[in-house]
């Protein structure tokens, strides 16, 4: 299984007086979207995908969608994509521990939900079965 990283970022300036709950989880604005979908074409490119998967944020959603439009295929979200599982206390001391154990975490949903959607083939085995996994600070990475 060959796994595409796809980065987003979002605008966080101008949220100070916003709730905690928006400061944390904000809008993409249209320009990041725009950018989102001038990639599609060198996205395809690494192609085809089998899938996408992205974490419970609003900018990975946003992204994953616009990707999963453009290149015809479904997306998922799995909470162990996001920041450390979403352990707010790992985030806050940046616990390199926690991030690897959620990164490891999150390879084995993506991993298990490939193999389930493939109907259990030897297909995900191969470089040729390829995912694209949306986040902003990638814990896969970890």
């Amino acid at each position: 299984m060959k796994i595409v990283a796809v980065l987003y970022s979002v605008q966080t300036s101008g949220l100070g007086n916003k709730p905690r709950k928006i400061r944390e989880n904000p809008l993409m604005t249209i320009r990041g979207m725009k950018r989102i979908l001038s990639l599609i074409a060198a996205i395809k490119e690494q192609g085809p995908f089998q899938g996408a998967y992205c974490s419970h944020q609003v900018g990975a959603a946003i992204t994953a969608s616009i990707l999963a439009t453009g290149l015809d295929i479904n997306f998922q979200m799995a909470k162990e994509l996001g920041q450390c599982g979403d352990n707010k206390a790992a985030v806050a001391e940046n616990d390199m521990v926690s991030w690897q154990k959620t990164g490891l975490a999150a390879i084995s949903v993506l991993y298990n939900e490939a193999l389930r959607l493939s109907g259990f083939s030897n297909e995900i085995r191969t470089p040729e079965y390829r995912i694209i996994v949306v986040g902003h600070r990638l814990i896969i990475s970890g």
